[in-house]
């Protein structure tokens, strides 16, 4: 699991720093692991992000892992949803890649 999640980890780092680039965007990346270790990426400074981030209302859009799931096509068996629901990888790959990609 320490192997998957450190290349997941980096993949995300790395998707996070090309839509900073390509979109000219600001990003602010904050994980923790299963052992409550912090591991961050930010375009710019962290602390600027962040202090814009609180001055902000209401974001324009916010999801968590109940909203991508839904998303997902209905064609599964419950089963399987609940296997893929409970699935972090694939959970976290769909948050950020998007619905239509695949593992």
């Amino acid at each position: 699991m320490q192997v998957t999640f450190t290349k997941r980890k980096f993949g995300l780092m790395k998707k996070a720093y090309e839509l900073s680039v390509l979109c000219d965007c600001e990003i602010a990346l904050i994980i923790f692991n299963h052992a409550d270790k912090l591991f961050q990426y930010a375009s710019s400074d962290m602390g600027r992000i962040l202090l814009k981030y609180t001055e902000h209302c209401e974001p324009h859009e916010n999801r968590n892992n109940d909203d991508i799931i839904e998303v997902r096509p209905r064609d599964r068996s419950p089963e399987t949803r609940d296997r893929v629901r409970d699935s972090c990888a694939h959970a976290c790959f769909l948050r950020f890649f998007g619905p239509g990609r695949q593992l």
